[in-house]
């Protein structure tokens, strides 16, 4: 069991105590922390992280996105990732990617947005 997040935020239920989340939910949610999170920015464990944002978003093709996508999130023993759809805002400069996964035996998906910086 795990806080639940929103935008960077801890949710509260409406008693005001923290809501949490289990299961598949759980697991999504630790996949997102992985990918959105820069890798070695965690001072406790270093190799937690992507390296999604320091790519080259114009450059990007989809075997390096799978690549640094399943890197971000081996160790999530409980996870498969079944395939990736990625579309690229060139005017914004922003990459849309949907992971389609499979946790715990159950389909899931992920959309992540990621600004180039």
């Amino acid at each position: 069991m795990d806080n639940k997040l929103s935008n960077g935020d801890m949710l509260c239920s409406s008693d005001g105590g923290v809501q949490t989340v289990s299961g598949i939910e759980e697991i999504v949610q630790r996949a997102m922390i992985r990918l959105t999170m820069k890798k070695g920015s965690f001072l406790y464990d270093e190799t937690l992280g992507s390296e999604l944002r320091s790519i080259d978003i114009n450059k990007l093709n989809k075997k390096m996105l799978l690549s640094k996508i399943t890197d971000a999130l081996d160790g999530i023993d409980e996870l498969e990732v079944l395939d990736i759809e990625e579309s690229l805002n060139r005017n914004e400069q922003i990459l849309y990617v949907t992971i389609y996964m499979r946790a715990k035996g159950q389909d899931a998906i992920l959309e992540i947005n990621l600004a180039n910086k």
